[in-house]
């Protein structure tokens, strides 16, 4: 069984500082954060842009829910337009609004522009 969790990242590329979530949470220790995120897990996520699950919505995808792939999301656009403006998650999906994060194959560098499923 592989474990879900959110990794989100202050700045684009995975860079500056980190908040880690493996349960819901109804708001983050920094609201308004989140520029590049990392999903790992099977399950989806709901991103929202105010505490307590509230505001606009979003979920987001592991690159394979089959094989519990991780999902990368580089950039804030690859999440929509939610970058640097969530506040708080929660695990499943509870929106119409859906992005699935870049698969990165093994032993590669390059990097993929997600869809919108």
């Amino acid at each position: 069984m592989k474990y879900s969790t959110l990794n989100f990242y202050e700045e684009s590329g995975f860079m500056g500082d980190e908040q880690y979530f493996y349960l819901n949470n109804p708001s983050f220790y920094h609201d308004n954060f989140g520029k590049s995120i990392i999903l790992t897990g099977c399950q989806p996520w709901t991103l929202y842009e105010h505490t307590l699950y509230r505001g606009d919505h979003i979920c987001i995808y592991p690159s394979s829910t089959q094989n519990c792939e991780p999902g990368f999301f580089p950039e804030p656009k690859d999440f929509g337009y939610l970058g640097n403006k969530i506040s708080s998650v929660r695990m499943g999906c509870f929106s119409e609004k859906v992005f699935k994060g870049i698969g990165v194959p093994a032993n590669s560098t390059r990097i993929f522009t997600p869809k919108q499923l």
